[in-house]
C-alpha cells in the first residue's frame, strides 16, 4: 500500500485518545454508581480474610478482561467493515496480524486503558468498611464519591465539547481549503514541498529540473 501523510495518522491518534478517555471515565463512573450492588460481597470477603491489596487486584483483574473483550470485539468489527471502508475511501488499508508491532500495540493499549479505568473503583471499592456495609451503609453517595463522580461528568463533556468543536473546524478549515480560489488553474502543475536543504540550493535545483524535457 502507499504511504500516507504522517500529520493525519497523529490527528487521528490524537482523538482516539481523547474518544478512549471518555470512555475510561464512563467506566469510572458506572463502577462506583453500581458499588452498592457489590457491597455485600466486599463485605462478605472482607469478613472471611480478604485484603485490600487482593480486593484491588480482583477488580483490576475484572477491568483487564472487560478491555480484552472490547479489544476483540472492536478488532472483529474493524475486520468486517475494513473493506467497505476502503472502497467508499478508495483506500487500501489492512490489518496485518503477523506485525509484533500491532501486538504490542494492542497490549500497551489494553494494559494503560485497564490501568486508568479501573485504578479508582478497584481502590474506591475495596476501601469499603465490612462493619458499615452488613448494617447497609456502603457510604457510595459520600461527599467525596459525589464529587469525584461530577468532576469527571464535567470532564468528560469537556472533552466531548473540545472533539466537536475541533471536527467543525477541522471539517470548515479543509472545505476552505477545497473551495479557495487560489488565482490560477491548479491542474497540471506539480507541488513539492521545499524539504531538507532545497530551500538554500534552490538555484541548482531549479538548473537541473530546467534540462527535464
Amino acid at each position: 500500500t502507499g504511504k500516507g501523510r504522517i500529520e493525519f495518522v497523529q490527528i487521528f491518534a490524537a482523538v482516539a485518545i481523547f474518544i478512549l478517555l471518555i470512555a475510561c471515565m464512563n467506566f469510572m463512573n458506572l463502577a462506583t454508581a453500581r458499588a452498592s450492588l457489590r457491597a455485600k460481597e466486599i463485605g462478605i470477603r472482607k469478613v472471611a480474610g480478604a485484603g485490600k491489596a487482593s480486593l484491588v487486584t480482583q477488580f483490576m483483574t475484572e477491568s483487564v478482561l472487560t478491555c480484552l473483550l472490547a479489544t476483540l470485539a472492536s478488532i472483529a468489527i474493524t475486520w468486517l467493515l475494513l473493506p467497505a471502508f476502503n472502497q467508499v475511501f478508495d483506500k487500501q488499508i489492512q490489518l496485518n496480524f503477523s506485525q509484533p508491532a500491532l501486538w504490542y500495540s494492542i497490549i500497551v493499549l489494553v494494559t494503560v486503558t485497564s490501568i486508568i479505568a479501573g485504578s479508582y473503583p478497584s481502590l474506591f471499592l475495596a476501601s469499603f468498611k465490612p462493619i458499615r456495609i452488613l448494617k447497609g451503609d456502603t457510604g457510595t453517595q459520600s461527599g467525596s464519591v459525589v464529587s469525584v463522580r461530577k468532576g469527571l461528568v464535567m470532564v468528560q463533556f469537556a472533552l466531548s465539547a473540545f472533539l466537536i468543536v475541533g471536527m467543525l473546524a477541522v471539517s470548515k478549515q479543509v472545505n476552505f481549503i477545497q473551495n479557495k480560489d487560489l488565482g490560477f488553474d491548479k491542474q497540471h502543475i506539480i507541488y513539492l514541498p521545499l524539504e531538507g536543504e532545497l530551500s538554500v540550493r534552490m538555484a541548482a535545483y531549479q538548473t537541473a529540473l530546467s534540462q527535464l524535457s
